[in-house]
């Protein structure tokens, strides 16, 4: 019996939601241990190529094809008439009143942020344990580990999908190749100025329609409310001067994890020449043997290369708005919460104010 998965959250070059879909996976995952894992979990290939390819093991788990989906399939939670507010509404006592999945197959469609909405942020009953059983590539996780262990602190950057770019940074800063990817999108810009599932579901639709028939959609996400906040530079340049001063680093260098291109970053390099890297310094293709990782797409490699190094690293500063730097952070408390030190942006400034007090 297979349930097959599929969410509404439009990935594409440049984001492709990694983060909300590995915390979709772990979500059912969790909803198939209540079961006694009776089921397959099937995930939709063209969002998670990263598991057809062999990149990440999920156990009991496997894609599939929109046109592989059974005609009879039972239809849980189905996205017709549903609002925001009640998009999880059917699936809430499967998880908390014990109430048990027919033994059939069943196809779910669920938001991108569903998995906030069946477990409150925070709730400390289910702190996604079910992270444990993901498998990365040993290769990427060894050699990615190795690194980490000498850089000691990563930082989170934001600046690409999901945010408001002011007009000097686009004029003066940001990358011709970043704006092609976030801000002139030819095929497909959708307005998430309300991201509601009536206006979403129909632009996945058309995402899906195209990667199916092999012509891939440029798209981009236009936010009139930003996901997640734009730090300026100067916030960043008395982070990295407070590290620098820090015995924290102990001569290692700062870890930028980002989501644009290191060409953005090269006033940062330039002030700072001794003191930063990013992993496009630290890892190419040619840096590893495994053919699953030399035959990766080049985007979603380097995605899971800056997730296990953030992943890794021991003192990481993140955005509070990622769900990316949130499962790293989700990864850290079950691995060695001890160990592992993560402080959020808002946590960080607000300590700031406060000394300036």
């Amino acid at each position: 019996m297979n349930i097959y998965i599929q969410d509404e959250v439009i990935g594409f070059n440049g984001d492709r939601s990694t983060g909300n879909r590995l915390f979709i996976w772990e979500t059912f995952h969790y909803l198939n241990s209540l079961n006694d894992f009776r089921f397959e979990l099937k995930l939709l290939e063209t969002d998670y190529e990263w598991v057809k390819s062999g990149l990440v093991n999920l156990p009991n788990t496997s894609t599939y094809k929109r046109f592989e989906v059974p005609s009879d399939v039972f239809e849980l939670n189905p996205t017709k008439n549903k609002t925001d507010e009640t998009m999880v509404d059917e699936l809430l006592p499967y998880f908390h009143d014990g109430k048990k999945l027919p033994l059939k197959d069943i196809f779910i469609n669920v938001f991108g942020f569903g998995p906030y909405k069946i477990f409150a942020p925070g709730d400390e009953d289910h702190i996604h344990p079910l992270i444990k059983d993901i498998e990365f590539n040993k290769e990427l996780f060894k050699k990615t580990g190795e690194i980490a262990k000498n850089i000691l602190t990563t930082i989170h950057v934001r600046r690409g999908s999901g945010c408001i770019h002011p007009q000097k940074y686009l004029d003066e800063v940001m990358s011709e190749k970043s704006k092609r990817l976030f801000v002139n999108k030819k095929d497909l810009k959708i307005s998430l100025k309300d991201a509601t599932l009536a206006n979403i579901i129909p632009a996945k639709k058309m995402v899906l329609d195209a990667a199916e028939k092999g012509e891939p959609l440029e798209c981009h996400q236009v936010y009139q409310s930003p996901l997640h906040p734009f730090y300026e530079d100067e916030v960043y340049f008395k982070i990295f001067d407070d590290l620098i001063k820090s015995p924290i680093l102990q001569g290692s260098k700062i870890c930028i994890v980002h989501d644009t291109f290191d060409e953005d970053y090269k006033h940062w390099f330039e002030k700072y020449p001794k003191n930063l890297v990013t992993s496009r310094q630290l890892f190419s293709k040619e840096s590893f043997s495994d053919p699953i990782l030399k035959n990766q797409q080049d985007d979603i490699l380097r995605t899971f290369i800056d997730l296990l190094i953030l992943m890794q690293t021991k003192f990481c500063l993140i955005p509070n708005s990622s769900t990316f730097s949130g499962f790293a952070s989700n990864w850290k408390y079950h691995e060695n919460k001890n160990y592992y030190k993560t402080l959020d942006m808002e946590t960080y400034l607000k300590s700031i104010m406060e000394k300036q007090k």
